[in-house]
């Protein structure tokens, strides 16, 4: 029996923002980008906490859904020093279209999403950072793969030499930092680049997956209830009320219609979560951790007056 949507359950959008907030100390003032639908929710929620302090949001939504390229986790690579490294390598380009790869990097261009303009506007408070959700991560690691190459050829730094910082949540993992090691892109030059990524595991993951439409959900209930805060820019589908794509959505998104006024539901619980957080941060980390419990997420509890801290939990793959 598929599940609810997760924003119609009670305190959903308290766990929310209180996961931003979690994310906003991590990264005081620093401009933060969603990568792809997965993680757009709770960016949203981190820039309404922001503006409800009177601050700017200094979010942005990069648009990102599938792989240009098949890439696949080498699970069998033995890193140097003993380091936790996952490397990722590219067999074969997905995209058949001729110049897949410029026109991407020419639609971030466009959009003022590339390296170049990101840092221009927001990296005097610090490298902006691009956070994802993933399970295997491969999606995630070719997207860093383009925005490095990108601000490579923009004649600025990257993801591989600090000027981004990558975060990545994960349903299961054993550890708060992981290097991603990611081959050149099919057909494309250059030498393997190492990506230092800090990941939020456990009951945050578990949460972000179900934003994610990951868990509990068919294929057609998962598209339906996968309702995206930001609108299409995507020079190919437009639609008010989508998440904007490029590459084009993900297989059955076109055929989910969620309504403007859905989207607006959403936005509206977030910022009144955001409010209370920040006049009456203790009530909504009480509702949050309540949420948390109704949502059966057992590594979330805590007695009650004590902080509340992600428990990582040990990696499944």
């Amino acid at each position: 029996m598929a599940q609810a949507p997760w924003h119609t359950k009670d305190g959903a959008a308290d766990l929310l923002v209180d996961m931003a907030a979690g994310l906003d100390a991590q990264y005081p003032g620093r401009a933060v980008l969603a990568v792809g639908h997965s993680p757009s929710w709770l960016v949203y929620a981190l820039g309404a906490l922001r503006q409800e302090r009177g601050e700017e949001a200094r979010t942005a939504f990069v648009p990102h859904s599938g792989r240009l390229h098949d890439v696949h986790r080498d699970d069998a690579y033995a890193a140097p020093d003993d380091k936790l490294t996952i490397r990722y390598e590219a067999s074969t380009l997905l995209d058949s279209t001729p110049g897949a790869v410029s026109d991407y990097f020419n639609f971030l261009s466009r959009h003022r999403l590339d390296p170049q303009h990101m840092q221009n506007t927001h990296g005097a408070k610090g490298a902006p950072v691009l956070v994802d959700f993933s399970r295997k991560g491969e999606g995630y690691a070719t997207f860093l793969r383009l925005y490095n190459d990108l601000a490579t050829q923009q004649g600025v730094k990257g993801v591989a030499d600090g000027g981004f910082a990558a975060h990545t949540y994960k349903m299961k993992f054993d550890t708060p930092a992981v290097t991603l090691n990611v081959a050149p892109l099919h057909g494309r030059d250059g030498d393997a680049i190492d990506v230092p990524c800090a990941v939020t595991s456990g009951p945050a993951g578990e949460f972000m997956n179900v934003m994610a439409g990951g868990r509990g959900y068919d294929t057609r209930q998962r598209e339906e209830n996968r309702f995206m805060p930001y609108y299409a820019v995507s020079d190919t589908y437009r639609k008010d009320g989508y998440a904007a794509s490029y590459p084009p959505p993900a297989s059955g998104l076109h055929s989910a219609r969620p309504l403007p006024a859905q989207i607006r539901e959403i936005k509206a619980l977030i910022k009144s979560a955001a409010a209370l957080h920040h006049r009456h941060p203790e009530i909504c980390k009480d509702r949050a951790q309540q949420a948390a419990e109704a949502m059966a997420y057992p590594d979330m509890t805590r007695p009650r007056g004590q902080t509340w801290t992600f428990v990582a939990r040990g990696y499944h793959g």
